[in-house]
């Protein structure tokens, strides 16, 4: 009964929240009718998202309860923005901003690309307030439109929610129709920031992040498109690395076997995500597939690779290139198992430059093609998987620490460096967010040899990571806290595979040398991993098995530092954890020796801002 009632005042909020955001969004935001549609729309939403948590408790819903954390911070924040133009923050406004690092940390670690996505937008958000209040505190100026930009931000953000939310209920709920509102929506956001971001501000707050909306958004704000390649100008340690983003398109041709085995030709798309190196000597790059085109039997993943140019790319030149990567395959067939396999190909193209585009021509072969698969409740089969790949790519070239060379050469950045070092400034609290892929790097020849259809599970999921910690300067020493975690689930003749993992790790690293911006770091860790797994037949479990312990580990990875008064870097960390086994009893046991690779992730120094 509590539930119905609850569930008939969400959907009259959701409706007036919709027609009253509406009327708000389309009237210009200083006419007088604009506070009025503003007002009915917070309180609706406001309805919305307190109707939305406790029917998530009540019936156990974790999305919707996230969902509901969700679109109340953004709610609240926006209303305040108004009230508070100063905004400096009071109690509530801490307890909120709380509530929102909790809930994009719980949205991380749920897993989905939906979550993922509202978990970018809500850390983007919690981000920015934080630097505010930082700014704040110490005293420092806010621009006079910093309140307006915060305000139309949320409120558009909670408006893209409630959006959403009747697209769902209404539409169907595929996750392109999750996303289709922020999608559509967010430029907005991003157009506004930009506007308001021109005009004259004072303070510190000028030298800040404009109006962060999601990580992504953050490179694209704060690039520069160039014309040439820099570095063919000069080898200086802002020119040492270049950030690229774009797609490329594939062709795999099928693998030649027998049947029953059936691989098809097919395509596929992929976003990407990398950066030059080494003055456009080598390209290291994260390839995330987003469809595929006649991808039966067999599909690929997310791939992480680097390429080396003898010759250095350069503008309207043709150059040559030869690389490695690891990709994560799938492969299924009828109703067994989807296995997932590591392949190691190699690769050779071209790539052609002019300005800030690059386009890419490749292929790839991985010289042992071979998997083991069963194709029934028995002995495992020997098969071979297409060994070679086309692909045919456009990247674009972003600039991100250019800016800086000047005051490098001309002994600023030494003097600043100096300065704000004894200052203490530059030492502070770091946060950090981006992909991870872990493995087990260890066969367990025990799992399954029941002869149940299933093959050795090496798991390959992408899934975020979080990391908070802090720096210090003098000692070049980050000490940080990492929470992470995947679901891995497999099926086949009937039988059903789950593995839940859980972790959170303490750990610390020390930089050491300074390539031209390029800086390695090495340290020891401590895990905390919480692993479950289980069997079940027709919806009947089978076995089980739980580990729950601490492990200690080691970080090594490398910094892309240009200066060392920047706020924000981009990291790349490998973790290497040995493991005991986890028992299931009857001889099934799975060795829990992983390898985690972080290729690329976005750390922010917020107390720099």
């Amino acid at each position: 009964m509590l539930y119905d009632s609850l569930l008939f005042f969400h959907i009259g909020a959701g409706t007036t929240a919709l027609l009253a955001g509406l009327t708000a969004f389309i009237l210009r935001k200083f006419s007088p009718d604009h506070p009025l549609a503003g007002r009915v729309f917070f309180y609706a939403v406001l309805v919305v998202s307190f109707t939305a948590i406790t029917m998530a408790i009540l019936k156990w819903n974790p999305f919707l309860l996230l969902v509901g954390f969700f679109t109340l911070y953004q709610n609240y924040a926006g209303k305040r923005s108004v009230e508070n133009k100063g905004l400096m923050p009071n109690g509530l406004d801490l307890i909120l901003w709380l509530t929102g690092l909790v809930t994009a940390i719980c949205m991380l670690s749920e897993g989905g690309l939906v979550l993922w996505v509202f978990a970018a937008i809500q850390l983007s958000l919690v981000i920015n307030d934080m630097r505010i209040y930082v700014v704040l505190w110490r005293g420092g100026g806010l621009p006079a439109n910093a309140w307006l930009r915060r305000h139309l931000g949320n409120m558009v953000g909670t408006f893209i929610a409630v959006v959403t939310a009747s697209l769902v209920v209404n539409v169907e709920s595929a996750w392109y129709i999750w996303l289709l509102p922020t999608w559509l929506l967010s430029p907005i956001i991003i157009f506004w920031n930009f506007k308001l971001s021109r005009k004259k501000s004072s303070g510190i707050m000028k030298q800040g992040l404009k109006g962060t909306i999601a990580v992504l958004a953050t490179f694209v704000f704060f690039s520069t498109v160039v014309e040439a390649q820099p570095y063919t100008q000069a080898k200086t340690r802002h020119r040492f690395a270049q950030l690229n983003t774009g797609m490329d398109f594939g062709y795999i041709p099928a693998a030649n076997n027998g049947a029953p085995v059936n691989t098809t030709e097919q395509g596929a798309a992929r976003v990407i995500i990398g950066g030059t190196h080494f003055w456009g000597h080598a390209d290291f790059f994260v390839a995330f597939p987003i469809a595929h085109l006649e991808s039966e039997g067999y599909r690929e993943r997310v791939e992480t690779g680097f390429r080396f140019f003898p010759w250095q790319i350069a503008d309207k030149k043709l150059r040559p290139y030869l690389g490695f990567s690891h990709r994560m395959a799938s492969f299924q067939q009828g109703d067994g198992d989807k296995s997932l396999v590591h392949r190691m190909p190699l690769s050779a193209g071209l790539y052609y430059n002019r300005g800030p585009h690059l386009i890419d021509f490749g292929i790839s072969y991985t010289a042992t093609p071979q998997t083991s698969y069963r194709f029934a409740a028995g002995p495992a089969t020997s098969i071979n998987l297409p060994p070679i790949g086309l692909r045919l790519g456009y990247k674009f070239m972003l600039e991100t620490t250019l800016s800086a060379e000047k005051n490098w050469q001309n002994g600023k950045t030494a003097w600043y460096t100096d300065t704000l070092a004894k200052l203490g400034r530059l030492d502070g609290f770091t946060f950090g967010l981006g992909p991870s892929v872990s493995f087990f790097s260890k066969e367990s020849s025990s799992f399954f040899n029941d002869n149940s259809g299933f093959v050795q599970p090496r798991v390959g999921n992408l899934y975020p990571e979080v990391m908070v910690g802090y720096y210090w300067h003098k000692a070049d020493l980050q000490v940080s806290t990492v929470f992470r975690g995947f679901k891995y689930s497999s099926s086949a003749y009937g039988t059903d595979f789950e593995l839940k993992r859980r972790a959170v790790n303490l750990e610390a690293y020390k930089f050491f040398g300074d390539y031209h911006g390029f800086v390695p770091f090495v340290g020891p860790l401590v895990s905390y991993e919480i692993f479950e797994g289980q069997f079940s037949q027709n919806g009947q479990l089978l076995s089980s098995a739980e580990s729950a312990a601490v492990r200690p580990g080691v970080i090594f990875g490398w910094d892309i530092r240009p200066d060392r008064i920047q706020s924000w870097y981009l990291r790349t960390c490998l973790r290497w954890i040995p493991g005991d086994e986890l028992d299931f009893g009857g001889g099934k046991k799975l060795n829990l020796n992983q390898l985690e690779v972080n290729f690329i992730q976005f750390v922010l120094l917020p107390g720099r801002l």
